[in-house]
């Protein structure tokens, strides 16, 4: 399991990365507020990807205690026309937690 001094640095590593794709597109690509709120904890991946139409960008992966390498996995989307972003961590391919700024 992560130490929160490693949590920390991927959390921040994720906010960074998420507000480098901001201002990105050309307006109809990225998600809305709509849909990040369809996203329910424990949906798949192919689920949130069905939802928001596109593969979100990878951030960090991880094994979880088990061994498992596809254990925890962070994406980020940014919002249409470049208005915020969310970020979604998987934890054996289903959400475990979802966040999102300034979505519309």
């Amino acid at each position: 399991m992560m130490n929160l001094k490693r949590l920390t640095k991927v959390l921040l590593m994720c906010i960074l990365i998420v507000l480098s794709l901001m201002g990105c597109g050309d307006g109809e690509e990225g998600i809305t507020l709509e849909q990040f709120q369809q996203v329910a904890y424990w949906m798949s991946e192919s689920e949130v990807r069905d939802i928001f139409g596109e593969e979100g960008m990878l951030i960090s992966s991880e094994a979880d205690v088990f061994g498992d390498p596809n254990g925890i996995r962070i994406y980020g989307w940014s919002g249409r026309g470049g208005d915020g972003f969310a970020t979604i961590t998987f934890n054996g391919g289903r959400v475990a937690s979802r966040s999102q700024m300034g979505l519309e």
